[in-house]
């Protein structure tokens, strides 16, 4: 049997008398594969295989996975508030949606309020003349998976045509509000 595998051609075909006994046989005129019979394959075919580089890559994620609370560096990195660039357009007033009014009226835990980010910290109007208006704005960025409202309230009278109505600010988006200064007297200790 090995030298019939190891023969040129292993696949060869019955070699069978017209017999009255073999004709009902089915493997008549069928080639055969004595390899594949034998369990003999012998093949050279090796998988592919891909060479790939050993330095490992971390991780990059721009939102923690679970309830982990995100480095402030990553923070700061997408977020960057101009003072200089007052607001064109403003948020709806009221929620829209039915999601909308559920998300409003939710409580924040202290968790919620950290993913909230605001900025600039510090407003530098500058040098005002007495009677003059100087406009800054302030930003509100909403990183929550929920909608917010934020409004903001001032009672200094030099403040007043600041924009206090509220917003309702959609998840993943950033809200500005237009801070006006008004210069009504001189007064040096005023920030």
């Amino acid at each position: 049997m090995e030298d019939k595998i190891k023969s040129d051609n292993p696949i060869t075909l019955h070699q069978k008398d017209d017999s009255e006994d073999d004709k009902n046989e089915p493997s008549r005129g069928i080639p055969r594969d004595l390899e594949w019979e034998v369990k003999m394959i012998e093949t050279n075919l090796d998988e592919p295989f891909l060479e790939f580089p050993d330095q490992k890559d971390n991780l990059f994620v721009l939102k923690p996975i679970g309830i982990y609370e995100p480095s402030k560096e990553i923070e700061n990195k997408h977020f960057y508030p101009r003072e200089d660039i007052p607001a064109k357009s403003y948020f709806p007033e009221k929620p829209v949606s039915h999601k909308d009014v559920r998300d409003v009226y939710l409580e924040l835990s202290g968790e919620d309020l950290q993913k909230i980010i605001v900025g600039p910290r510090i407003i530098d109007f500058g040098t005002i003349n007495i009677k003059s208006q100087v406009t800054k704005s302030f930003t509100i960025k909403n990183d929550l998976r929920n909608t917010i409202r934020v409004q903001l309230f001032t009672s200094n009278p030099e403040l007043k045509e600041t924009y206090q109505k509220p917003q309702i600010i959609p998840s993943s988006e950033t809200a500005k509000f237009n801070v006006v200064m008004n210069a009504l007297s001189l007064d040096e200790n005023f920030k």
